[in-house]
């Protein structure tokens, strides 16, 4: 009859949603202590990197777990979590007693925070399974922790463990004991945790959101100080104020068509702008800015850089093949598939694929123009040394071509 009642006392209590923050020195064991929780595997664990979140549920517990890296680096992001933490799990690697110091120092940082003063602190001395590992007495005496849960009103309990045991039903009941006293001080306390959870939750985010306005307004201050010198430096130069992208789209469809005039007209703007800014700096510079030649082959120049860079005759190539002053006589060149002829050079070859006439390969060349599109074969053939030049000769001489 009392199981009876118990279970129906558990179905009719309130699910309690919670967050928990294990927290400690690197390699102390949060992360193994957590996956024996969860039921995971806990070889191989890698060290903790940032943040992790978990969850579990216990009883009528939905808990949520924040595995936070314990490197020095690390340890700094720590209190971006406090807020919305109810409890926290302090891991500390009984084995190390040398690190035991460094622990101390982390934990009274940690408590004295007044994020974290006043709520409830699991103490797992892990790694019992070493034999040099401290006991419990060992470990509160060298942290002092009476006098720092004392000094910050944080109700402690302190567990020996050791999470490589197992998990599941292997996993060390130590740690399942310390989290359900954990529970049960948050449930005895809960009109206390609670409402105080939740107020800080609701000032760290109206601070959070203050910040983001002041990053705003900094921005833009700093966008109208541009702007004011930017119209400052038009109104010098007699340059009139471009209309931006952003402004021809507030009223109208983001989807609609381009308007070629309004860009062509937007490109002579941009011109003539360039136009007396060069103007500008050559008159600094102290040069004649009357010959107007000068001014737009520099402008011509600037403007089809990019254009020059991308075409066949910037890389010294016309047609797709070598652009120089000596070709090949039409007798060592045959052209298949078309009646024009096209120049190369047989001093620098390396831009075809040559082979001798036995294996003979094509190298195609596309060159497009705006009617149509012609392909060409081109079969190269160079002599490299006497015998085959007079070889060449008498081939010329009976067929009268190649």
């Amino acid at each position: 009859m009392g199981k009876c009642f118990s279970c129906l006392k558990r179905k009719t209590q309130p699910r309690r949603e919670v967050t928990l923050a294990i927290l400690g020195l690197d390699n102390a064991g949060k992360t193994t202590a957590t996956k024996a929780l969860l039921g995971e595997t806990i070889h191989d664990t890698a060290p903790t990197v940032g943040f992790t979140s978990e969850s579990l549920t216990l009883d009528h517990y939905e808990i949520k777990i924040f595995d936070l890296g314990g490197g020095k680096n690390i340890r700094r992001i720590w209190k971006e979590y406090f807020v919305e933490v109810y409890g926290v799990i302090f891991v500390v690697d009984s084995s190390t007693p040398e690190r035991i110091e460094e622990a101390k120092v982390v934990l009274k940082g940690l408590l004295e925070d007044d994020k974290v003063a006043g709520k409830p602190i699991l103490l797992l001395a892990n790694k019992q399974d070493h034999q040099n590992a401290m006991d419990e007495v060992d470990i509160c005496d060298q942290l002092g922790l009476e006098d720092l849960v004392n000094a910050n009103k944080c109700p402690c309990r302190i567990e020996t463990c050791s999470a490589l045991k197992g998990t599941g039903k292997k996993m060390d009941n130590n740690i399942k004991v310390g989290l359900k006293w954990m529970c049960a001080t948050l449930e005895h306390n809960w009109r206390v945790y609670q409402p105080r959870v939740e107020k800080d939750m609701e000032v760290e985010a109206a601070k959070k959101q203050k910040e983001l306005a002041e990053k705003r307004e900094r921005v833009r201050k700093i966008r109208e100080e541009r702007e004011k010198k930017e119209e400052e430096e038009r109104k010098r130069l007699g340059i009139e104020k471009p209309v931006s992208d952003d402004e021809d789209q507030l009223d109208g469809d983001p989807f609609k068509r381009v308007d070629v005039n309004s860009l062509n007209e937007k490109e002579k703007r941009m011109k003539e702008e360039k136009r007396k800014k060069k103007e500008l700096e050559l008159k600094m510079l102290g040069r004649d800015t009357n010959d107007n030649n000068t001014v737009n082959n520099d402008l011509d120049e600037s403007e089809g850089e990019i254009r020059s860079s991308r075409s066949l005759k910037y890389l010294g190539l016309r047609n797709g093949l070598s652009n120089n002053e000596n070709h090949m006589n039409n007798g060592n060149l045959n052209i298949l598939s078309s009646e024009n002829k096209l120049p190369y050079d047989s001093e620098q070859d390396s831009d075809l694929d040559i082979t001798t006439k036995k294996n003979r390969r094509a190298t195609p060349f596309t060159v497009t123009s705006p009617s149509e599109t012609i392909r060409y074969q081109v079969f190269i053939r160079r002599p490299t040394n006497r015998k085959e030049k007079s070889q060449e000769k008498e081939i010329e001489s009976s067929t009268g071509k190649y």
